[in-house]
């Protein structure tokens, strides 16, 4: 679904558990994936394919056995970034 987009920024605010992952679309355009209730964020930067931007897949939002929701982001770098919330809206295409 966000094949190609361009990872811009990670943004989280511990005292609200908010999450902002900015993204460019397609159209340029810079919209976010928003996280209310962030209860995990997991950001790893070991680039083993090497060094890139742009998202090769997404996996989610599904819903996790304690009530959650996981949404992950794979990096064209082959880093996964993982995040678990209480509710996570997506940006449209």
């Amino acid at each position: 679904m966000m094949h190609d987009w361009t990872l811009l920024s990670i943004n989280f605010e511990w005292e609200k558990g908010v999450t902002l992952i900015n993204l460019r679309n397609p159209k340029s355009q810079e919209v976010s994936v928003v996280a209310r209730g962030t209860k995990k964020l997991i950001i790893p930067r070991q680039e083993g394919w090497g060094p890139s931007v742009s998202i090769n897949d997404t996996e989610g939002p599904f819903p996790l056995e304690n009530g959650n929701l996981y949404f992950s982001l794979e990096i064209q770098s082959g880093d996964n970034i993982e995040l678990e919330a209480k509710g996570i809206s997506l940006p449209h295409s």
